[in-house]
């Protein structure tokens, strides 16, 4: 496992570049010579902002000639330093040749300088490069193999910008189960997918499935078709192995994992998860890259220092994670990008011969843990020879359901990962018909949903009530069985009000989903973390120490511990 992260390097030569020029064989040999160029902090300012450090490499013959020396050098860097801070530019490095033409191997057009700085630091020296105002300069960078040499006119360093391209950024997706068909994968895969492939360069780290040891739990299998539509858009994929998950940590480590032979930290920029929240594997052990964590479930805070930013789905999600210990100044509000291609997709009504129905349902992954038996217990007080409920996935406890309440008009129709698939579902909906027993933080399915123009209707949770917010006036949530009944009866109904709560869903999905809207907010978070990874950082420092989430950490690890050795001993 690498640590040491690679820096992106921007060389510059100084006279002619960061300050104006002697005359023809003149020099700058007393700081009162020393003038800034015009321009060059605006330069300095963008290159910055897109990551780059930077490291002055100085041909100085004059001091062997002993036109100046080398305390006076240092008094000319020093005015240099001053005059940059002054504009919140820090050079990481100033280098310099003292020697004459051809008693050396560091004046330009020789390398030796670039050579000196990398032995200093971890340079990434393609996505590094140099500005000079001469051909010297050039051949330098070029000798070095840097991944941009830029030639300016001497005094002009503005005139690098227009030579200049932006290096492209690396970012990392790693998701234990990351290419199954589940709500935050498929969050993750929708960002990675549709991001901007001229700017980022985007690998999408994965395993399948595998047994967690110590809960039981079953975790979503890689679909294929999710695997399909992140290669057609770009994305490295990654597989990873994990022989199985140690539940009873409260980190939930990956045990014989061959991860870290396949992931290097040092590669990446960024670093995007989604995760329910607390500390885990294996962003317990990355701290040297800026992590931008996604929170989709209520299981504590993580204020680990690289944390860059904390994106949460909607305002419920952010206040309670930051009741949990949760630092919010890292705070990011997002929405759900969701990926829908307009042109139809037919529906299921002719084969299932419902053509005259008002259908109500809703799609769900096969798990009994999110199983809610209240959508088919209250549709069967509305049930009529004309409406009719179509579920796609969900737990075969729904089955088991609708056969003890004896349901007429119902269909199962197997879990799909396929979006041609579940948006032929979605599009045979009159209403969807929600529910789900720990609740919503946001939900792909609902906002695919109201894309289709179908009202939501779902419960409210003892868990997670994320869905309020995100429903919002495209539909209800109700607290009892009978006011959601009664609201699917309404919908069915009063034409007038099913209109009205179908074109709010409409708009709400303009408003809060539309996937090139939300793109453009992650690519926009992303840029803002290159500028500063950091900010606080005495806070932050402080948040890391919160001591909610270590006494936190220490509970759940004797809780898991205690009831896997009640279970192990069969005591419960």
């Amino acid at each position: 496992m690498k640590n040491v992260k690679n820096k992106k390097i921007a060389f510059l030569d100084r006279d002619g570049v960061i300050n104006k020029g002697a005359a023809e064989h003149e020099h700058i040999t007393h700081p009162d010579d020393f003038i800034f160029n015009p321009g060059i902090f605006e330069l300095l300012t963008t290159l910055q902002n897109d990551g780059y450090e930077f490291i002055v490499v100085t041909n100085q013959r004059c001091i062997a000639t002993g036109k100046l020396s080398t305390q006076t050098l240092k008094k000319i860097h020093q005015k240099m330093m001053i005059g940059l801070q002054a504009h919140n530019i820090s050079l990481l490095d100033i280098l310099y040749c003292p020697h004459n033409d051809d008693e050396c191997d560091c004046r330009k057009p020789n390398d030796g300088m670039l050579h000196a700085a990398l032995k200093k630091y971890a340079i990434d020296i393609a996505q590094s490069l140099i500005i000079g105002d001469s051909q010297t300069d050039i051949e330098a960078g070029k000798k070095f193999g840097l991944g941009q040499t830029i030639l300016i006119i001497k005094d002009l360093p503005l005139d690098a910008l227009k030579q200049y391209q932006k290096p492209k950024i690396n970012i990392a997706f790693i998701r234990y189960g990351g290419m199954s068909a589940g709500g935050t994968e498929k969050f993750l895969q929708i960002i990675a997918a549709n991001l901007d492939k001229s700017r980022y360069i985007v690998d999408f780290y994965y395993c399948d499935s595998t047994p967690f040891k110590g809960s039981g739990y079953e975790y979503p299998k890689t679909d294929i078709n999710r695997l399909q539509y992140a290669q057609e858009r770009g994305v490295n994929l990654i597989k990873f192995n994990v022989e199985y998950v140690d539940d009873v940590h409260p980190f939930h480590i990956w045990k014989n994992t061959d991860f870290w032979q396949k992931f290097d930290e040092s590669k990446y920029d960024l670093i995007q998860i989604g995760r329910p929240g607390h500390k885990e594997y294996p962003f317990t052990q990355i701290k040297n890259t800026p992590i931008i964590d996604s929170i989709h479930l209520k299981a504590g805070a993580d204020n680990q220092f690289n944390i860059s930013r904390t994106l949460h789905i909607c305002k419920y999600s952010a206040q309670r994670w930051i009741k949990s210990g949760g630092d919010s100044s890292r705070v990011e509000i997002v929405s759900l990008p969701v990926d829908i291609e307009a042109k139809n997709y037919g529906d299921f009504r002719n084969e299932l011969n419902l053509n005259n129905h008002f259908i109500y349902g809703m799609h769900q992954r096969p798990s009994d843990d999110i199983f809610s038996d209240i959508p088919l217990t209250a549709y069967k007080l509305i049930e009529s020879e004309t409406t009719a409920y179509i579920m796609l996935g969900g737990s075969e406890l729904y089955k088991k359901q609708a056969a003890e309440l004896k349901i007429k008009n119902i269909f199962f129709l197997p879990a799909n990962g396929n979006s041609d698939t579940i948006f032929k579902f979605l599009s045979t909906l009159n209403v969807y018909a929600h529910g789900r027993k720990d609740g919503e933080v946001n939900s792909q399915a609902m906002a695919e949903a109201m894309y289709f123009g179908s009202p939501i209707v779902s419960h409210i949770s003892m868990v997670n009530n994320g869905h309020v917010e995100c429903i919002g006036n495209a539909g209800e949530v109700l607290s009892s069985i009978y006011e959601y009944a009664d609201e699917l009866r309404k919908l069915q109904t009063n034409p007038s009000y099913y209109n009205e709560k179908s074109t709010n869903a409409r708009a709400r999905f303009k408003q809060n989903y539309e996937l090139k809207k939300q793109i453009k907010r992650f690519e926009e978070i992303y840029e803002s973390v290159i500028k500063n990874p950091y900010p606080n950082p005495v806070r932050r420092m402080l948040s890391t120490l919160h001591w909610t989430q270590n006494i936190r950490i220490i509970l759940k690890r004797f809780y898991r511990y205690i009831r896997y050795i009640l279970k192990k001993n069969k005591i419960v």
